[in-house]
């Protein structure tokens, strides 16, 4: 159990990055078109945000207990993530 949990939350710190990653795409692929807006913004992080929810909510009811580890990964990258930014503004 111990090794399916530590790669559920690996999986869960990667399904963060890759949020980020997406994150920062859309939002330069969005500043850098004419007819791209808040709204177009919107839209993608609704899709990208119900994808990921959608992921990890189902490995957290499939695959139990360890599936779990998904959400504890995604909240453990938010976390750090939070804590950079404080770090930067300070």
């Amino acid at each position: 159990m111990a090794i399916s949990l530590a790669v559920f939350i690996c999986a869960g710190l990667a399904l963060g990055w890759g949020n980020a990653r997406f994150t920062q795409l859309s939002v330069a692929r969005i500043a850098g078109s004419a007819t791209g807006g808040v709204g177009a913004l919107a839209a993608l992080a609704l899709a990208r945000l119900f994808v990921l929810t959608a992921v990890s909510v189902a490995f957290a009811f499939l695959v139990r207990p360890g599936g779990v580890g998904i959400l504890l990964g995604l909240a453990v990258f938010q976390a750090m993530a939070l804590l950079r930014v404080a770090r930067v503004r300070t």
